[in-house]
């Protein structure tokens, strides 16, 4: 049988009609609840139509196809999860994957964590990979980029709550921690925004005889992130560590020894605090080389902020005795007690200590 000219006209002419209807048609008109529908990195158009279709979200997988290829698009899908409406067309469903219009899912990042955790914690959410944001934190033209000039990001990842999305590049996910991190220490030195373009042009600053580069301050700050908890105390650990490193003794912080043991077992032992690593402070003076974990906000104000500042913030500190102490110990309830002279630092943990094995003791059936 043939078809004359008007004949095959019609026949394009419906089947452009119907593809219209379809391209702007939903799959399930009647149903409007949102359901999650993920789509992983590196998956190819084929897959996600496939998922697309077993969700509901879509119907007649080829005609699907055709409308991506004439939208442009089927090489533009992004991964991540994404909110989608059965009673949604196809062509809205498309445009939506192409633009990256992925849900957000708020990650926190507690204050304290290194580079290893912050990349299992994100790992665990799935967020990104492991090993892919491990990399990328050692990466040194992203390193170069964020304006600066050390051998990873430990420490420049500000430990807060961001909204994030499954299928992230890792690259974006760390220009967004190491981003906050120069807003909130540009904000604490008193610049604007506009004033700096990144941390090497962060200015030096002096506390308690000191100098300290921006690097310098966040390393000394993760110090003190990992020494305590208590907002207070984070001002006297941080006058501790500053007053030693103005007479020159070494800081002899475990925390330090600890970051430089890649097989710690979490009992630190007599032969620990000799061992010959770049961050052991108890055999380095000053610094070590990096920060060795994320300090918090409270924990980079201890020793940014100007002693008028921090005295109005903590105005029922000894301040006087601030420039003097020079040792702390464990009180046992997640309190420290601070002393001025290696005597009296030795009584007290005489005393804690007899403390400690007393309760223990007590313990014991």
């Amino acid at each position: 049988m043939r078809y004359g000219g008007p004949a095959v006209l019609l026949l394009v002419a419906g089947w452009l009609i119907w593809f219209w209807h379809y391209a702007h048609s939903p799959a399930a008109p009647d149903q409007h609840d949102e359901i999650v529908v993920t789509i992983p990195p590196a998956t190819d158009f084929k897959t996600i139509r496939k998922i697309l279709t077993e969700a509901g979200t879509i119907r007649h997988g080829s005609h699907f196809s055709l409308l991506a290829r004439l939208l442009g698009v089927t090489k533009q899908l992004k991964a991540g999860d994404y909110r989608l409406v059965p009673g949604h067309t196809p062509t809205l469903i498309l445009r939506q994957l192409a633009r990256g219009d992925t849900v957000r899912w708020p990650i926190t990042i507690p204050e304290g964590y290194t580079l290893a955790q912050i990349a299992t914690l994100l790992d665990d959410k799935g967020m990104v990979r492991a090993d892919r944001f491990l990399e990328k934190t050692h990466d040194q033209a992203l390193i170069h980029e964020l304006g600066l000039t050390v051998k990873n990001l430990e420490g420049y990842i500000f430990p807060d709550t961001f909204n994030l999305s499954r299928g992230m590049d890792e690259s974006d996910v760390i220009r967004m921690m190491v981003g906050r991190q120069k807003a909130v220490l540009t904000k604490l030195y008193g610049l604007s925004g506009e004033e700096t373009t990144n941390f090497a042009e962060l200015p030096l600053i002096e506390r308690q005889g000191v100098s300290l580069t921006p690097h310098d301050v966040l390393t000394l700050a993760s110090i003190v992130e990992r020494e305590t908890a208590r907002p207070e105390e984070r001002v006297q650990v941080a006058a501790v560590f500053l007053n030693r490193l103005r007479q020159g003794m070494r800081l002899q912080a475990d925390p330090t020894v600890i970051y430089g043991l890649p097989d710690f077992t979490g009992i630190l032992r007599r032969d620990d605090l000799r061992s010959p690593t770049p961050y052991n402070t108890y055999v380095i003076p000053g610094l070590p080389p990096g920060p060795i974990a994320s300090p918090g906000r409270e924990a980079i104000e201890a020793i940014v902020l100007s002693p008028d500042q921090l005295q109005k913030k903590f105005p029922d500190l000894d301040w006087p005795a601030l420039d003097q102490y020079l040792y702390f110990v464990s009180q046992n309830d997640r309190t420290h007690y601070f002393s001025k002279t290696l005597d009296e630092h030795n009584s007290a943990v005489g005393r804690y200590l007899k403390k400690k094995d007393e309760a223990a003791a007590a313990d014991q059936p």
